[in-house]
């Protein structure tokens, strides 16, 4: 049978206050929280990302209502929303094209809250400060 070499490691008491410890733990903390500073960036990036996106197909709708009132109103005899032979379809694609703006308004507000969480992010990750995730950086942080 070969025999094998064997090492001899440094033997050492294991305490708190080691300084192989002291220099390690912090290190480690830290660079646990840059990690979760940056998929925090990340995540708001892509939240951005996919809400602008929302808002640009929102906006193709509106305008697709807009064609599609101005088509049904050139085929009406009468304009006037008051009146009782007004197109209930226009009445219909109005209320809806307001629906819609006011969700745009809303996704836009939003948007710029998250953009500036996202900000204020980076901003602490570039300064090295810790993470308070009480402060709006945590998962369910409200934008």
């Amino acid at each position: 049978m070969k025999q094998q070499c064997q090492f001899e490691t440094a033997k050492y008491k294991h305490e708190k206050n080691h300084p192989g410890e002291i220099a390690t733990t912090p290190t480690r903390r830290r660079a646990q929280q840059e990690t979760q500073g940056q998929k925090h960036v990340e995540a708001k990036q892509s939240d951005a990302r996919r809400l602008q996106t929302l808002i640009i197909s929102l906006a193709r709708e509106i305008a697709n209502l807009d064609e599609s009132i101005a088509s049904e109103l050139a085929l009406s005899r009468d304009r006037e929303p008051s009146h009782f032979a007004y197109p209930v379809s226009v009445s219909m694609m109005r209320a809806r094209r307001e629906n819609l703006n006011n969700t745009i308004e809303g996704l836009t507000d939003r948007l710029s809250g998250l953009r500036q969480a996202k900000v204020n992010a980076s901003r602490d990750l570039q300064i090295g400060t810790d993470f308070n995730f009480s402060q709006g950086y945590g998962p369910c942080s409200n934008f």
